[in-house]
């Protein structure tokens, strides 16, 4: 349960930290202007904070249903699961709070957190397929 809960918060811990320092940080970095104003504001992260739980939680309650031998198959699962948990939240965004401006934001909000989701989803595979290593290593000892 503890290797769970680790998997699922990183899982939210590094596309939210992705997007709320890194990539601004980024954009500073290279000369772009910035509005930080709204990062001030409740709603933003309100709004990223969701872009993360969604794709977390579906993905981390799947990939424990999943029995992971190999850490190749754990890191794919991940990946795929990440990948689905992106598509599931556009869909969700798009479903219930369309429009035109709103639909172009999320899907641009979804290409920004697509490779820090799959970093974090390849992360919660490798997790979960040392832990279902060391649970059959442990059976084949006892």
């Amino acid at each position: 349960m503890a290797l769970k809960s680790r998997a699922f918060g990183i899982w939210v811990a590094i596309p939210y930290l992705f997007v709320g320092v890194i990539f601004p940080g980024m954009r500073l970095l290279f000369r772009h202007d910035l509005a930080l104003a709204s990062w001030f504001e409740w709603r933003a992260h309100a709004y990223l904070l969701g872009a993360c739980l969604i794709p977390a939680a579906a993905g981390t309650i799947i990939l424990w249903l999943l029995p992971l031998r190999r850490t190749w198959a754990g890191i794919l699962a991940g990946l795929i699961l990440a990948i689905g948990g992106i598509g599931l939240w556009v869909a969700f965004r798009l479903t219930f709070f369309s429009g035109f401006e709103a639909n172009a934001g999320a899907v641009a909000a979804a290409e920004i957190l697509l490779l820090p989701c799959c970093l974090a989803g390849a992360y919660a595979g490798f997790l979960r397929s040392r832990e279902q290593q060391s649970k059959a290593a442990r059976q084949v000892a006892e």
